[in-house]
């Protein structure tokens, strides 16, 4: 997703929510409310295996005659059905926000130049004629002006010094756990549509920022994939799959023509996809979509890595305190403990000033990698249990995930 340059100055003003959470009046005790739900996990693979099917069978209701007629009723705008999140923080302030069980809601609505009319699976496990032939479209897609605009971009950032400086992060993920899939997570879109309503509509070509991001993930694939090489292993190849509610078609089909393709799934496919073998990319992910919830949940134990904005760290965590516009928990907390972390802006290389257009988001981003060696400690067991807490139940099984 592109940010403007003028909220990346610091971590105050990267986004609106950093002074918010500030505000004592907002602020949560999740420790309180891990006690209370005896340290469940909400977000677990069978309520994404669940909401997946919920979706998929309401979007089959959607037959194409009934698409067509509503989007001629509504000037090309069709109906849509998604998913959407709450944070694990409003979880524990169910006043405002109720039980929330199940920890979904579906939804469908009227939604400009979007994917989500038919459920968009991993290639792999794709099974619906319909969306068969719409990804067999995708890879016949051309638009010569866009992609001599993407083999340009890709080329001034392979001889970039700060590709230069990637590599030397990625060269440590060697010792680390192998990368087998990336997942990419609301990178945005490629192009420019003045039908969108996200603001960055206006004008004409690529958005330069998004397009950036995508060409990353795929250099990063092409990277370990020659390093395992490198090391003597015979790697499969690295499959990238990514998910935006903005994608269009196009969209879609400029993906498929990248080296490698990246594979446009659905809400869920994109969570239900990371493995303890996935380097999972988000950028400027909107503050109150629950990602990393989501993700600690499924995978207590973690996906191989994360490039994604720093998780900031503030005093009043140490007491399992957060406010409701907080990233970090203490469940994220915890998984985070077990990465090494490289802050791309802490590096010289990466003064705003200086940084080329569409790389501004990089300022923003580190690097979490796995260690081999690393232990989850849950929460309940940070925690403890028993006389302070007051419970005195066998413990919650959290690497379950289940």
């Amino acid at each position: 997703m592109e940010v403007p340059v003028s909220n990346l100055l610091s971590p105050d003003t990267y986004c609106y929510a950093a002074s918010c959470v500030r505000d004592p009046s907002g602020r949560i005790d999740l420790n309180a409310y891990e006690r209370k739900i005896k340290f469940r996990p909400i977000f677990t693979r069978a309520r994404l295996e669940e909401a997946a099917g919920k979706v998929d069978r309401l979007r089959n209701s959607l037959d194409d005659k009934n698409v067509d007629r509503i989007r001629k009723a509504n000037k090309g705008v069709g109906p849509v059905v998604f998913v959407t999140w709450p944070k694990f923080n409003h979880f524990a302030n169910d006043t405002v926000y109720g039980t929330l069980d199940p920890p979904y809601s579906i939804k469908k609505m009227h939604y400009p130049q979007t994917l989500d009319t038919t459920t968009l699976k991993p290639p792999m496990l794709e099974t619906d004629a319909r969306s068969r032939a719409r990804r067999q479209g995708w890879a016949a897609y051309k638009d010569p002006v866009a992609q001599a605009e993407l083999q340009t971009m890709e080329k001034d950032w392979l001889s970039s010094k700060y590709w230069s400086q990637m590599q030397k992060f990625l060269a440590d993920m060697l010792t680390k756990p192998r990368v087998k899939n990336i997942v990419c997570i609301a990178l945005g879109a490629m192009y420019r549509d003045p039908s969108k309503r996200n603001g960055r509509g206006t004008g004409i070509g690529l958005i330069k920022g998004s397009s950036h991001q995508h060409l990353v993930a795929c250099s990063i694939a092409n990277h370990l994939t020659a390093m395992y090489h490198q090391a003597g292993e015979i790697p499969d190849p690295i499959e990238i799959l990514a998910h935006d509610p903005d994608y269009s078609e196009r969209d879609a089909g400029l993906l498929a023509q990248l080296n490698p393709p990246i594979h446009v799934v659905s809400d869920p496919y994109h969570f239900l996809s990371i493995t303890e073998n996935t380097l999972v990319m988000v950028i400027c992910m909107p503050m109150f979509v629950p990602w990393l919830d989501i993700i600690v949940d499924a995978l207590p134990n973690g996906p191989a890595a994360l490039l994604c904005n720093t998780v900031w760290d503030f005093p009043w965590h140490k007491e399992g305190v957060v406010h409701h516009l907080d990233v970090w928990t203490p469940r994220i907390g915890a998984m985070l403990d077990m990465y090494d972390q490289t802050l791309f802006c802490m590096h010289p290389i990466y003064e705003l000033k200086t940084l080329p257009p569409g790389y501004s988001w990089l300022n923003l981003t580190a690097l979490y990698v796995k260690d081999p060696g690393a232990t989850l400690v849950p929460v309940s067991k940070r925690l403890g249990r028993g006389a302070d807490s007051g419970e005195t139940d066998t413990e919650v099984d959290v690497s379950s995930g289940q």
